[in-house]
């Protein structure tokens, strides 16, 4: 009988031990999970163009893929200074920053050094995502190749400054 008591001691004791341990664990999850722990070594684009033009908002406003891809080799800006933002879909890891990851890669960045967030599950970011895939009639495995466009001179027109 006093076996029997200890056996179950152990098991209260364990089962306590790993309730908390769940619990601390699920608190860090939820914690990082905007961030990736360990970086991906494949993304891929989730359009077929982009502008060589940053958008007239955000942080990068009124630059270019170029002006970046300079302030990075030069030190004017860190890698981490520029978020890359991604959504998984499957095995694939799409990137919503197009133009902030062609920077990156225009500088030479290795994507190790690059500030990956995951944002798989942001219900908003995964239809806005949905909706560019249909867009550019691509697929949840996205594209390697992306054009860059110039805009008033139709699809055709290229150009990377």
């Amino acid at each position: 009988m006093i076996i029997l008591k200890a056996i179950n001691l152990i098991l209260s004791n364990t089962r306590k031990n790993c309730s908390r341990a769940i619990r601390n664990v699920s608190v860090r999850v939820i914690q990082t999970s905007s961030k990736i722990v360990s970086k991906p070594n494949k993304l891929k684009f989730s359009q077929t163009t982009a502008s060589p033009n940053f958008s007239e908002e955000g942080k990068f406003a009124g630059n270019t893929i170029g002006k970046i891809a300079g302030k990075l080799k030069n030190g004017g800006l860190k890698p981490k200074d520029v978020p890359i933002e991604f959504i998984t879909r499957g095995k694939t890891n799409l990137i919503l920053n197009t133009r902030s990851s062609l920077a990156l890669s225009r500088a030479n960045i290795p994507v190790q050094e690059w500030n990956l967030i995951n944002r798989t599950g942001n219900t908003i970011l995964e239809s806005n995502l949905s909706d560019r895939l249909a867009k550019n009639i691509l697929t949840n495995t996205g594209t390697d190749v992306i054009r860059i466009t110039l805009s008033g001179f139709g699809q055709n027109a290229s150009s990377l400054k």
